[in-house]
């Protein structure tokens, strides 16, 4: 049942083969401008420009530990993505054609993980005003999975389970949502008597397209029957889903919910550097024109996974499901409670310093950690990335080294050259072949003063000839 429910979550943020996180090249920096006040509006009175203007951006990320594709990269996934298939369980079978793509699950896992994130940031625009900056900015998100899913809910902690042996689980989570965000950023030095103390706030309109949510109410305990049976003790699940995603996955712009998100943060400028913080995300989406299914029963549910998994699309395999339910628990259709469901935005503290040690050279630190506010929330990616910067107004070069949920060391390369950006947070994941599993891709093209235009010379007091 797991797996079927994850495989939604799949389907939605990662069938489209776009697989975004910190994206430092992209968002970090005090030449980021309008991006950068989607990490902390407070930033936009550090950035040395008049003005500022996205043309247009995107970060894809992607990470699971709860399978990986053998021997492959980003570009060789998504080229042969069509040829994707289970590894041969006969050990004297050696795949060798070089277009196909085989995908297995690890032997051992004490817990597993599944997100996709992508962000399209449409155009934007920055203006530093002599007390205020004032930004606008326009963008399409997609985040999904889940950040615990027990191990004995992992391929191999199902598949190994002792037969007619009760198994435990920790309560387990899942969420994904799809929307578009619209916002107004504003941001001052003047509001606190600290000097080069910067306040700001990130004011979003959210509108939500497609989504889907499941939550186990507790721990539960299962016992498995066989290779594609299994029975749930006393089974208490919510599950909600957008009606048209159930029906067609593919992506669809249609709007179903709305909701308000803030971004607050703070910026310190100092003699050799700038200090950073805030909190992102903060607020919820209600969807509508959705399905909720709850399921609560005192009774035992024998499930036949196999059938499942043969029903094809989403609506057959929430109907397959229905009618195997409703065969056992006293004849009752699974309980439709309700026709909306409530998301939390991935709420998370990001706090970044910069240490500008010479001209053009410096060292940015930079932590994010997800703080999900509501029970049911997507979450964000805990994130440790120190870079070191060689920047100008015309260029920039970095190789962030980030610890990925505080266990994963991946090493990138960011470039800016005049109005584009280019970069990565997952090197490897783009060269070679080894066993992939996710991989991070952003650029963005940018356009700003092409002369000198310092702000900050307003404050500056000329003494008067004698």
């Amino acid at each position: 049942m797991w797996r079927f429910i994850f495989s939604i979550i799949i389907i939605l943020f990662i069938d489209s083969q776009l697989k975004g996180q910190a994206s430092t090249g992209l968002y970090l920096g005090s030449n980021a401008g309008i991006n950068g006040v989607l990490v902390n509006p407070a930033s936009a009175r550090s950035y040395p420009m008049l003005w500022d203007v996205n043309v247009g951006s995107f970060s894809i990320f992607g990470h699971t530990d709860y399978v990986f594709v053998k021997e492959t990269n980003l570009f060789h996934f998504v080229n042969n993505i069509n040829n994707l298939s289970r590894f041969p369980l006969d050990p004297e079978v050696t795949p060798t054609a070089s277009d196909r793509l085989y995908y297995d699950f690890p032997m051992r896992a004490f817990t597993t993980k599944g997100s996709a994130n992508l962000e399209i940031n449409g155009p934007g625009v920055l203006y530093n005003f002599e007390n205020l900056s004032v930004g606008l900015f326009s963008r399409l998100r997609a985040i999904g999975g889940s950040h615990s899913i027990p191990s004995s809910l992992s391929y191999f902690g199902v598949q190994s389970s002792f037969v007619n042996i009760e198994t435990i689980s920790g309560k387990a989570s899942a969420s994904g949502l799809y929307w578009s965000e619209y916002g107004i950023s504003l941001s001052t030095d003047q509001l606190i008597p600290i000097e080069e103390l910067s306040i700001g706030i990130n004011i979003k309109y959210n509108r939500a397209h497609q989504g889907a949510s499941l939550k186990s109410f507790d721990e539960f305990c299962y016992n498995r029957l066989s290779s594609d049976s299994l029975i749930v003790f006393q089974p208490q699940f919510e599950f909600g889903i957008t009606s048209i995603t159930a029906d067609d996955p593919s992506p669809s712009l249609a709007a179903n919910a709305s909701g308000i998100g803030v971004d607050i943060g703070v910026s310190k400028t100092w003699s050799l550097g700038i200090i950073n913080f805030s909190i992102l995300d903060i607020g919820s989406v209600k969807v509508k024109n959705a399905e909720v299914y709850t399921l609560q029963s005192s009774q035992d549910l024998s499930i036949d996974t196999d059938a499942i998994q043969n029903a094809g699309s989403i609506r057959n395999q929430i109907t397959q499901i229905d009618q195997q339910i409703s065969s056992q628990l006293d004849r009752i259709q699974t309980i439709q409670s309700g026709s909306q469901f409530s998301i939390g935005l991935p709420t998370r503290v990001h706090l970044d310093l910069t240490y500008d040690f010479k001209k053009n050279r410096s060292v940015l630190l930079s932590i994010d950690q997800r703080v999900p506010l509501f029970s049911n929330s997507l979450e964000a990616e805990n994130v440790v990335t120190i870079a070191p910067i060689y920047e100008s107004k015309w260029w920039m070069l970095t190789t962030p080294i980030s610890i990925y949920e505080y266990s994963k060391i991946r090493v990138g390369l960011a470039a800016r050259l005049g109005l584009l950006t280019i970069g990565t947070d997952h090197l490897a994941s783009l060269i070679g072949k080894s066993d992939f599993r996710g991989s991070s891709l952003y650029a963005g093209v940018r356009v700003f003063p092409f002369w000198k235009a310092n702000r900050r010379n307003q404050n500056v007091n000329c003494p008067l000839p004698e």
